[in-house]
């Protein structure tokens, strides 16, 4: 499973079923200039964060679905669901999300 997905979208997926928060832990977004970042977000249930290492390409950025694994093994959510809607096969690129691009301290 080495399949690309759009991180917005992951994002907004995980965000929707309570698995992360909206607040970024630590890192931030950053714009078309790089070429990859990490970022991390609070679990929704306050005890941890999880990481994120985004790549852009095109001015989209993805993750790599592995990624996902761990966080869908202690969660209970399948990574299938977001693979079909996440895939850049299948999704719509949407603009990059609200989040906040500051560092949180």
């Amino acid at each position: 499973m080495s399949e690309i997905l759009l991180f917005d979208c992951v994002l907004k997926y995980l965000q929707d079923i309570k698995i992360i928060g909206e607040e970024i832990a630590s890192g931030s977004r950053k714009d078309e200039r790089s070429l990859w970042y990490t970022v991390s977000y609070f679990y929704y249930s306050g005890k941890g964060i999880f990481v994120f290492d985004v790549i852009i390409e095109n001015g989209q950025h993805y993750i790599r679905a592995n990624t996902l694994k761990i966080l869908a093994r202690f969660n209970k959510f399948k990574i299938s669901d977001i693979v079909k809607q996440c895939s850049p096969k299948t999704a719509t690129p949407s603009s990059p999300s609200k989040t906040p691009s500051h560092r949180v301290q």
